[in-house]
């Protein structure tokens, strides 16, 4: 199965050839590939390589977003740990926040269970309750507000490299169906040079048919 690069390669060789020599047109036509098909081709090779150029850059602003999002990932996960730490220590003296606070058993490593535990842990410790507590051990409202946009910024990176995930799927799909109808293109001009010019290799091979 050939690749994108070569379907297209295949049909710029093709429709190159046969813009470069006003003698192929005509014979073409006799093998049932007329100008205005000749004209169709050429749209269908201009959307395809359009839409690969698309792909591409779609590809790589995924790429971007995932590493955005894994950094964000590890900051959240970072302070998570530190704020488990300094709660367990100090819970040796004010079992209240063990009792309150998940920070027993270890950090999931699932992105939506750490998300979904970060938040919770969050929405309990910003509590009125243990607010007051958290701020006599030395552990501030300003730290924790601190979380909150550690946690913010994760869900806002996850949620712009889910878009640029399905972006991306949905420029494949588009490429992969243009370059089917592209590679059908393909095999007629192929069919139609190889009855055009049996007689003529050389014809061939510059419209880049293997002979």
């Amino acid at each position: 199965m050939k690749s994108t690069i070569d379907v297209i390669n295949q049909s710029v060789r093709y429709l190159a050839g046969v813009g470069g020599d006003p003698a192929i047109p005509p014979a073409l036509e006799v093998e049932g590939l007329g100008a205005d098909d000749l004209v169709a081709f050429q749209a269908q090779l201009d959307t395809t390589q359009t839409l690969h150029t698309t792909r591409t850059d779609l590809e790589g602003q995924m790429v971007v977003a995932l590493k955005d999002r894994d950094q964000a990932r590890t900051a959240a996960r970072n302070y998570l740990k530190y704020f488990r730490r300094r709660v367990r220590a100090a819970g040796k003296h004010n079992p209240l926040l063990l009792d309150r606070l998940p920070v027993k058993g270890t950090l999931p490593t699932a992105l939506a269970k750490l998300t979904i535990l970060m938040r919770n842990t969050l929405e309990i410790a910003l509590s009125e309750e243990i607010a007051p507590l958290l701020d006599d051990e030395g552990y501030s409202q300003a730290r924790l507000e601190q979380g909150q946009t550690r946690l913010s910024d994760l869900e806002t990176r996850q949620s712009a490299y889910l878009q640029a995930k399905a972006a991306k799927e949905q420029a494949t799909a588009d490429l992969n169906q243009a370059i089917r109808v592209l590679s059908r293109w393909n095999g007629r001009g192929t069919e139609a040079a190889r009855a055009a010019f049996r007689d003529n290799p050389q014809q061939l091979e510059a419209l880049g048919i293997q002979v």
